[in-house]
């Protein structure tokens, strides 16, 4: 799929299905019982937000991956919330995302450990002493291996998240040769290019859409429930579509997954 398609549909995404876009609306206003219970000193409401919190957090996350899923297999249309499918998805991403934070502070830890970034405050401010250059030389050095590594990282872990939606398995998303093996499938460049210019689109879509909370009393609501679910879906489909010609999938996923964008296709030609 060319580039430019991957951002055209990922921006038309959201709006094929303004039912089920209303219903994603519903659920991140869950999140407004609980300060309003708060507010209004209200205990059942309190409660009820707390249990409204945690639903979110349980589904949300997984709801997301199944619209990674959706960009994978080229799908157009919208995907139901399904909780129980959708919280296991979210144990998976957070073990995906655990596992991964741990192998980068190992890595992180055994770099800093090589260029020896580790000294004791006495050795430190000794070599201060000496040559306060060569401090500020060093803080160069070690914020630059940071930020290299943390963007090497971030890139692995997206692509990793793509792979879980993919195949819907933990094991092959957190088998990081093969997440390489698919960011070089794809191309190191174009994998690149979309992280930032995604990075650049939703993030001047949030700049513009922040404004929105200047607007009283409706702007907040309007921008965490209207705005901020919209960019979500935006981002996700985008990285669905551009793993779409990665890897095999199982036999019974590509029949199903066949099926579905022929009737989604089915439906859009007979409007």
């Amino acid at each position: 799929m060319k580039f430019e398609d991957i951002i055209s549909k990922s921006f038309k995404f959201p709006f094929r299905d303004y039912k089920r876009l209303a219903l994603i609306f519903v659920l991140f206003l869950l999140l407004l019982i609980l300060p309003v219970g708060a507010y209004f000193k209200n205990e059942p409401v309190f409660y009820a937000g707390i249990a409204a919190f945690i639903a979110f957090l349980l589904i949300i996350p997984g709801y997301f991956v199944s619209v990674v899923r959706q960009g994978c297999v080229e799908n157009y249309s919208i995907p139901q919330i399904r909780p129980k499918r959708n919280i296991i998805s979210t144990i998976k991403l957070f073990v995906l995302h655990l596992v991964y934070f741990l192998i980068l502070f190992l890595i992180f830890a055994i770099v800093m450990a090589a260029i020896g970034a580790f000294v004791s405050p006495h050795d430190l401010m000794v070599m201060f002493v000496k040559n306060p250059l060569n401090i500020f030389n060093s803080l160069q050095i070690v914020f630059a291996i940071t930020f290299v590594v943390d963007l090497i990282f971030s890139i692995v872990v997206t692509l990793a998240e793509a792979r879980l939606a993919n195949y819907n398995s933990l094991s092959k998303s957190l088998n990081i040769v093969a997440v390489c093996r698919d960011i070089r499938h794809i191309g190191i460049g174009r994998v690149i290019g979309w992280y930032f210019v995604m990075a650049v689109l939703i993030g001047v879509i949030n700049f513009l859409a922040v404004f929105l909370i200047f607007i009283p009393y409706v702007g907040l609501i309007a921008y965490l429930c209207i705005a901020y679910p919209i960019i979500l879906l935006i981002y996700n489909y985008s990285l669905g579509l551009l793993y779409s010609h990665v890897g095999e999938r199982s036999d019974d996923d590509l029949d199903i997954d066949k099926f579905e964008k022929e009737l989604e296709r089915f439906k859009i030609l007979g409007r």
